[in-house]
């Protein structure tokens, strides 16, 4: 399956350029389906894409919280998860302090006295998981 795009752009003095028409001078270009890895069945033609790495497809509503031209990255604050193709941060929202992760490690921010990959629990000698963090243990 392939898709059609006619380009126009100015060119010299302040002219559009089309190979199509007498008045315009135009590229038509024949581009793949949208190359989004899987993530994405849509996109649209980018312009800017096109002059800068020869492809001007740009992939829009990426899926498993991926983005970029290809749905080739991961969202900001989220990690590629090891052995999948998908984008994750599933922080606790009560045990973390912002719900953002690593990019890398995917690790969570914390609340204080809070542990776990994903902040979902107190860390040891400390109770009372709530949204403040969790307290101390007092030793006699």
């Amino acid at each position: 399956q392939t898709m059609i795009f006619i380009v126009c752009y100015f060119g010299a003095f302040k002219r559009f350029r089309c190979f199509l028409f007498r008045v315009f001078y135009c590229e038509t270009l024949r581009l793949s389906a949208c190359e989004c890895n899987g993530k994405s069945g849509e996109c649209y033609f980018d312009a800017e894409l096109y002059r800068a790495t020869g492809r001007g497809g740009h992939c829009r509503n990426c899926a498993d919280n991926t983005d970029g031209p290809n749905c080739e990255r991961c969202l900001d604050n989220y990690y590629r998860d090891p052995g999948a193709s998908r984008c994750l941060c599933n922080c606790n929202p009560i045990g973390s302090t912002n719900g953002q992760c690593d990019i890398v490690t995917g690790q969570c921010e914390c609340q204080p006295g809070v542990a776990g990959l994903r902040c979902e629990r107190c860390e040891t000698n400390f109770f009372g998981f709530s949204v403040s963090g969790c307290k101390r243990e007092e030793t006699r």
